[in-house]
């Protein structure tokens, strides 16, 4: 039996997500309305690419151990505590957490003493393997990385485009079949539906997680958020073009 490393009255959730689904979006929100601090902390390689988190949290870079303890005690909101990831984070995190801290965590819930998935999921893959392939080429992974230069220009790449469909169709599958394996019924949160209401998701999941922290929600929503959605009419037939291109394919 495993002893969480998170403290006893901190009721943890992870959000589950494959690229380009809205996640920055959610956690943003998720935020703003007491629920956690939900981010991607763990991004590698450790202390590099999270160096933000490890200088706001006082860490040395080379002290994973130390990173990890201060994150799960000073992150929490109203006795919550949230994170992001993707499918190869988790991999890595629970191999390195193995290492240096607890060797016997065998899932990422086994960090709390209560735990709730939530899977983000996109039902227009075409769509989602396009964004993800424009944010690699242009360097704009959101609406606030946007800036007065002009954007990249931007040609259509099969090839390109195909790697990352392939990308969220693997990536997706292995969340699920993992959730299938450990017994798990993850909150379903899909884009389409965010974008399409976006006070009726996040406020029936906020109401949701305090619910399961055992906290009060807010008495109001708060909806504000610089994050926005990146289509264009350029991506929009590039999406259109690229579902054809599949279709095509073998004939």
């Amino acid at each position: 039996m495993t002893t969480p490393l998170c403290p006893d009255d901190t009721f943890g959730f992870t959000i589950a997500f494959t690229i380009r689904t809205g996640s920055n979006l959610l956690c943003n929100l998720l935020a703003r309305n007491g629920a956690g601090f939900p981010t991607e902390y763990f991004q590698k390689p450790y202390g590099v690419t999270n160096k933000f988190w490890y200088d706001k949290l006082g860490v040395e870079p080379d002290d994973f151990s130390g990173f990890v303890s201060r994150l799960l005690a000073e992150r929490r909101q109203n006795g919550m505590f949230g994170l992001k990831l993707a499918w190869f984070q988790k991999n890595e995190m629970l191999k390195a957490i193995r290492l240096d801290l607890e060797p016997d965590i065998a899932h990422v819930s086994d960090l709390f003493h209560r735990h709730q998935w939530i899977f983000m999921r996109r039902r227009d893959k075409f769509a989602q393997a396009v964004s993800a392939w424009t944010a690699q080429q242009t360097g704009l992974w959101t609406s606030h990385h946007r800036s007065d230069e002009p954007m990249p220009a931007l040609e259509y790449d099969f090839r390109g485009l195909q790697t990352y469909f392939e990308e969220v169709l693997v990536e997706e599958y292995l969340w699920s079949l993992y959730f299938d394996r450990i017994g798990v019924q993850p909150i379903e949160v899909w884009y389409e539906d965010l974008i399409a209401d976006r006070a009726g998701v996040v406020g029936a999941l906020v109401r949701e997680l305090h619910d399961l922290a055992g906290t009060e929600p807010p008495a109001e929503l708060d909806m504000e958020t610089l994050l926005e959605q990146q289509r264009t009419e350029l991506t929009v037939g590039f999406r259109d073009r690229f579902e054809n291109d599949l279709h095509r394919i073998g004939a």
